[in-house]
């Protein structure tokens, strides 16, 4: 009796009721009131099993229950068909049944008629919840109110990255970087808990640290500047998205960078000469910046220094000592300065001048030095050491006899070439075109080793060749 419609009849004063057509399809219920013998009011309900006809003896459809559709997908559009809405519906006079007035409840989605029998509902974007639906069922002659129902069940949803992260750091520093930080650009429509995964360097500028906290320190290489590029992906513990960040890597200015002790020569009692490009031959700046001597001084009381205004100083040593002079200074790249320290060895040597020289050395192992202008020099017995600097000119060893040493003060090996000539070897210094040319070299060596400014030293082979020590 619960899913009928009554009609009562209640303080009737004839045996006669007249129905009206609104009547149609509901039930007759009728209620006795009257007093017993204590005087208590009191009550009987009698109930008709007839449903009531229209005049044209239709009984309305009959719906015992509201329908539960199937369980939709979030975004995903339900086709509701006629016999799922039709499922608790029936008619006792078996008329065909129809819908009518399908509607949505509500504002949580929104329904399209396809005029087969079927519709669409389409739920709102990322909605998911209860659905109500609206309908009446009717059998042509009249029609019944009808709700159904369906459940839309969420889905998952990637995160989704708005853009490249944009981080900063420092040339030389290590750079703490954040999960906080390369989730700056990334959100999720479900509100899940996103973390990072799989964080790692594109190319080779930098090494990437795991700290375990949520953190990771990023080292760029030594003295790297410019972008530095990261990949990592983005987990909602269900799925997951590629994303990256761009770190650049602002410049600091590098000092200076020594690679080895300068050593100079000289002979006793002579001053000697001290430039610009010697003090700075094994000094580089990896930013390629002009860089200065400054504050060049003599340390001890061996010699004193003069300066010269043009790029040059003048070593005097003190009168008749023979020994290892140290000279001190900075150079500088106009922001940074780098502390050097350059060995001056003053010898006991045959010395020629400015000019043109012929020197010759005797039985014994001689130091010579041609110092400027086109030289002949010729130790003749002994193990002879030949000492040679950037503008000394174009010099010629013709030494036979012994294992002889050229010691070149400011040229290192990659400053030179050997080639042939005959049986001579012909040393060209490529910043200045000079050259040394050893007589016979191939025939009987005049040069063993040669000793760089930069203490490699290069056993000189027939046929051209070096092999260092």
């Amino acid at each position: 009796m619960d899913k009928k419609t009554w009609v009562d009849i209640v303080g009737a004063t004839s045996s006669e009721l007249t129905l009206a057509q609104a009547h149609t399809g509901k039930y007759v219920r009728t209620v006795a009131s009257y007093t017993d013998d204590r005087g208590t009011l009191e009550s009987i309900t009698t109930y008709s099993s007839a449903q009531i006809t229209g005049a044209d003896g239709n009984h309305i459809p009959i719906i015992s229950a509201d329908v539960r559709l199937d369980d939709g997908l979030q975004d995903k559009d339900v086709l509701i068909t006629t016999a799922q809405l039709l499922a608790n519906a029936s008619d006792i006079d078996g008329d065909d049944l129809t819908i009518i007035n399908l509607s949505v409840i509500g504002d949580n989605a929104s329904i399209t008629n396809n005029n087969d029998g079927t519709w669409t509902l389409t739920p709102n974007a990322n909605f998911n919840g209860q659905v109500q639906l609206s309908y009446k069922v009717s059998d042509t002659h009249s029609s019944v109110s009808a709700n159904a129902g369906v459940n839309i069940l969420p889905i998952n949803h990637l995160p989704t990255v708005s853009g490249v992260v944009s981080l900063a750091g420092t040339e030389d520093q290590n750079l703490t970087i954040t999960s906080a930080q390369l989730l700056a650009n990334v959100s999720d429509i479900d509100g899940d808990d996103l973390t990072v995964i799989n964080l790692s360097v594109v190319g080779d500028n930098a090494a990437l640290t795991v700290n375990n906290d949520g953190t990771w320190s990023l080292t760029p290489n030594a003295n790297f500047n410019g972008q530095i590029e990261l990949n990592y992906d983005i987990s909602d513990a269900r799925a997951t998205i590629s994303s990256s960040a761009n770190i650049d890597i602002t410049p600091v200015n590098d000092a200076p960078i020594i690679s080895a002790i300068v050593n100079l020569s000289g002979a006793k009692d002579r001053n000697v000469n001290i430039t610009t490009t010697q003090l700075l031959t094994n000094v580089s700046d990896i930013e390629g910046d002009d860089l200065t001597v400054v504050n060049l001084s003599v340390v001890g009381n061996n010699g004193i220094l003069t300066v010269n205004n043009n790029g040059t100083w003048t070593l005097h040593p003190t009168t008749g000592f023979l020994g290892q002079i140290e000279l001190s200074y900075e150079v500088s790249d106009g922001e940074a300065a780098t502390s050097v320290t350059v060995n001056v060895n003053i010898i006991d040597a045959i010395l020629g001048t400015d000019g043109d020289n012929n020197l010759k050395g005797g039985f014994g192992n001689d130091n010579i030095i041609g110092l400027k202008g086109d030289d002949v020099l010729k130790g003749d017995f002994g193990s002879d050491k030949y000492y040679y600097q950037k503008g000394d000119g174009n010099d010629v060893i013709d030494d036979y006899f012994g294992e002889n040493r050229l010691i070149l003060a400011d040229i290192n090996a990659d400053e030179i070439t050997i080639s042939r000539s005959d049986n001579d070897a012909i040393l060209t210094i490529i910043s200045t075109g000079e050259t040394i040319t050893f007589k016979g070299q191939f025939f009987n060596a005049a040069i063993s080793v040669i000793e760089f400014a930069d203490g490699l030293s290069g056993v000189l082979r027939i046929y051209q060749t070096m092999h260092f020590i």
